[in-house]
């Protein structure tokens, strides 16, 4: 009984290394370098844990599995192994995961919001960087600036003297924005003759956040995207 029971414990540990020796120094290299990366989209713990959590990981996946195994598996079934791994060695330490991630979405919808309803002069007001490189800026008094970010030939023949118009905006109780604007614009050589003009502008806007704007010129049909600049 003695012997039969040395060849038991004799044939199941012959049996755990040939589960093991497959997994050479380069391929748990791999295995804790891929759960470090993939770990990155936990935001709220530490360098040391996620490293305590992938060690972990490191040991249970060699263990568990062979080689060839492991990496025959298609990635629905990989991602679903190592996120209930992770999850599994996360609680090890007094870490919860799903928590974790949960919070980091409510985050980020919360910041990508849009925002509901009409727009309001709170949310437009300041200053903001379009898609042709412009700058503008509706100021809280109403008034409003843009410096152009590309000089170009007008429908009159001319260019914007500095590239800067100016005037002002109102914002009606629907959303739908006004702009009048001013410029001068350099119509002959060597800026010999400068004339003025007005212009007002109706837009609607396609969507918008506290940080994104998308709005279309009811005049000509021109689509501006732009994001707010903080400083």
């Amino acid at each position: 009984m003695k012997n039969l029971t040395l060849f038991i414990s004799f044939f199941t540990t012959i049996n755990f290394f040939a589960q093991t020796a497959n997994w050479n120094k380069d391929d748990r290299n791999n295995l804790y370098s891929d759960c470090m990366s993939y770990s990155t989209k936990y935001k709220n713990i530490t360098n040391e844990q996620k490293e305590s959590i992938c060690l972990c990981y490191l040991d249970e996946i060699t263990k568990k599995y062979v080689k060839n195994e492991f990496e025959a598996k298609i990635d629905i079934e990989t991602k679903r192994i190592k996120e209930a791994m992770l999850s599994q060695c996360a609680k090890n330490i007094g870490v919860d995961l799903t928590m974790q991630q949960n919070e980091e979405v409510v985050k980020e919808e919360k910041k990508s919001e849009t925002v509901k309803g009409y727009i309001s002069k709170t949310i437009l007001s300041g200053k903001w960087k379009t898609d042709d490189l412009s700058i503008i800026e509706f100021k809280s008094d109403g008034t409003y600036n843009e410096k152009r970010g590309i000089k170009e030939l007008t429908l009159n023949k001319g260019y914007i003297v500095d590239n800067v118009l100016r005037g002002n905006w109102f914002l009606d109780e629907k959303g739908n924005l006004t702009i009048r604007k001013e410029w001068s614009e350099d119509i002959g050589i060597f800026q010999t003759k400068i004339r003025n003009y007005t212009g007002s502008y109706v837009y609607r806007f396609d969507s918008y956040t506290n940080d994104y704007l998308k709005f279309t010129c009811d005049n000509n049909g021109t689509t501006i995207q732009a994001n707010r600049l903080t400083q």
